[in-house]
């Protein structure tokens, strides 16, 4: 009998070994709730939330995009480079800080938004200035109107981390924002492919340097979005995680 997995907010099916193996890995492995149309956890986000964000995070969820706050108005001309959630060692943020310094020095017009925290949040401030701003953790729809407000989503995962499709990346992709990304996974590469994106090695300053100047010229490249909300949409997911349990059961 398959595993059946939901990571991130894609659907992938296993052999039972191969589920096994995935639950060695530090991607959390999340279970369906209910039935199509639940809400499922989000570990990374604050545990402790009021009745009205609860409620609000429920509506903006219901229909599969959130609806988010219209984007915030920013003055300047500035390219905006952003990363939403995690600041660990899987997560390889600070290469991103340091390429951003390079390329101010390069002369580029950039800056760097960070929402997201964790143990590396501190030793990451170090690099904090006018044009590296760091949010701490924000209300779910705040993080993500910010987001749409940008221009470039940065995927910054460590080579040798075990993460296949996270709600990070999943959240970049509903979005639809070119990608500076570093994570290697085959499943990611290719998902990847649907968007403007550009790719870096891990711990390699120059190597960020040259993608994020690459992707600077073809951030308007077209994207495949019908594709995008094909996959990533949660009511339609959701039915097809559904209907796999549901067959693998009668087997």
């Amino acid at each position: 009998m398959a595993g059946v997995f939901l990571l991130g907010r894609t659907i992938f099916e296993k052999s039972t070994a191969q589920a096994a193996a995935l639950c060695f890995t530090r991607q959390p492995c999340l279970p369906l709730r209910r039935r199509a149309g639940c809400r499922i956890a989000d570990l990374s986000r604050p545990r402790q939330r009021s009745q009205s964000e609860r409620t609000r995070r429920s509506r903006l969820y219901r229909y599969g995009f959130c609806r988010h706050r219209p984007p915030p108005r920013f003055r300047s001309k500035t390219t905006r480079l952003f990363y939403l959630g995690t600041l660990s060692y899987s997560y390889d943020v600070e290469t991103v800080c340091k390429g951003v310094r390079k390329l101010l020095d390069d002369g580029e017009n950039v800056e760097l938004h960070i929402m997201g925290g964790g143990p590396d949040l501190e030793k990451l401030k170090q690099y904090e200035n006018r044009a590296i701003k760091f949010y701490g953790y924000l209300p779910y729809s705040e993080m993500m109107s910010i987001a749409k407000g940008c221009d470039i989503a940065v995927n910054a995962i460590h080579s040798h981390a075990m993460q296949s499709v996270t709600n990070k990346l999943s959240d970049y992709m509903a979005l639809q924002k070119p990608i500076l990304n570093s994570q290697t996974n085959a499943e990611v590469l290719s998902l990847l492919n649907l968007l403007p994106h550009e790719n870096y090695r891990s711990g390699d300053v120059d190597s960020f340097v040259q993608a994020a100047k690459d992707i600077l010229k073809r951030k308007n490249d077209p994207v495949q979005s019908d594709e995008i909300v094909r996959r990533f949409r949660r009511d339609i997911s959701y039915r097809k995680i559904v209907n796999l349990i549901e067959r693998l059961a009668n087997e």
